[in-house]
């Protein structure tokens, strides 16, 4: 059995570095556009209220000064115009009452008038410091009221600042509760993929080995039995025979075409030439399939046939057969799958790989 198509899809998948799914992506772009859009606190009353505590707080304690008050100083000029009215008619009253001939009385009567006009004028003044003290106390309580009201809005502007500023967190934390359990989900579900489908790989590797192992003890097995079997037909001069029980072996799946192929050259029946003996090929020593030789004498065979003057021997590197898929292997183990004719080594080019069977029946599935 080898390694299933989608386990080993999934291995691959799940050995290349770790990437982000779709879903935590997006996860994670929500949160950097909620990043962006922070609520911010607005000044539309700052101005105003410095302006409105600067005033206040500059603002001199209440004083008077008729002189300094307009509404005054008009009814003192009525006032001491009409007084000079009446003065004058006084005076034109007590000449009057001399036959007009001149008077003392008539001074003293103007003088008198006068003295009263004056302090009726002061007597007003009280009334226009009261309502100048209303006025002043107006204007302080317009511009304390305006100031409250500035605070007010400020502060209705600040809570605003506040519920919008909650409801932002209350969302960006959810975003980031989102991202972060996506993310942690989505690391956690690749680690356990990853660790579940390198067990599994490993799982079916090493049962794919067994299986092929124990093929090629089999393989073995029957070449040693057809070996035998191939000596009595050549012994017999029966070729023909030969051919069709390899081609039986081949078929049942207990021996390799190659193996087979290699059997028949190795005992099929040559007739005798002039001056020599018929019998058996005289290739037949250059592989014994059931020894562990086999390999030395097919890489002597393959350098006496190949075109290499140096005649220096070569042997696959330690990269070249972990190439082959199989892992680390013994020289029994390459040997046995050269035999098989899954691998073959080409000495002239200095390669060694695997072949794919041709037929179901001329060989074992390879773990790869």
């Amino acid at each position: 059995m080898a390694i299933s198509k989608n386990t080993k899809n999934k291995y691959e998948k799940y050995s290349s570095p770790y990437q982000e799914s779709n879903s935590l992506i997006n996860a994670k772009n929500k949160l950097a556009q909620m990043a962006n859009r922070s609520p911010e606190l607005s000044n539309n009353y700052e101005t105003q209220l410095k302006d409105m505590y600067g005033k206040i707080k500059s603002g001199k304690p209440f004083s008077y000064n008729p002189d300094n008050d307009a509404a005054y100083r008009r009814f003192a000029d009525e006032y001491n115009a009409l007084a000079g009215l009446a003065i004058e008619g006084n005076q034109q009253q007590a000449q009057g009452l001399t036959g007009g001939y001149g008077s003392t009385y008539a001074p003293e009567v103007a003088s008198q008038g006068l003295q009263r006009l004056r302090e009726g004028a002061e007597n007003a003044m009280p009334l226009f410091m009261e309502q100048a003290q209303k006025a002043y106390m107006a204007n302080s309580d317009a511009d304390i009221n305006a100031l409250n009201a500035g605070i007010s809005a400020r502060k209705d502007e600040i809570n605003d600042y506040a519920n919008r500023a909650n409801a932002y967190n209350n969302q960006y934390d959810m975003a980031q509760k989102v991202y972060s359990d996506s993310r942690d989900f989505d690391y956690s579900k690749y680690t356990n993929n990853r660790e579940y489908w390198a067990k599994e790989y490993q799982q079916e590797q090493e049962q794919a080995n067994k299986e092929a192992e124990y093929q090629l003890q089999i393989y073995d097995t029957y070449n040693k039995l057809a070996a035998n079997k191939c000596a009595d037909y050549a012994d017999k001069k029966n070729n023909s025979g030969m051919k069709a029980y390899l081609n039986g072996l081949v078929k049942e799946g207990k021996l390799t075409k190659y193996m087979a192929d290699n059997l028949y050259k190795q005992y099929k029946y040559t007739a005798p030439s002039r001056g020599g003996s018929g019998g058996r090929s005289s290739r037949s020593s250059s592989v014994e399939s059931s020894s562990g030789t086999a390999y030395d004498d097919m890489f002597k065979e393959l350098y006496n046939n190949s075109d290499n003057s140096n005649n220096k021997p070569w042997y696959p590197s330690k990269e070249q057969i972990l190439s082959l898929g199989y892992g680390p292997i013994s020289d029994e183990y390459l040997t046995k799958l050269i035999n098989s004719g899954e691998v073959i080594l080409d000495v002239q080019k200095k390669t060694i790989k695997r072949t794919e069977p041709k037929t179901k029946q001329s060989a074992f599935k390879l773990p790869f």
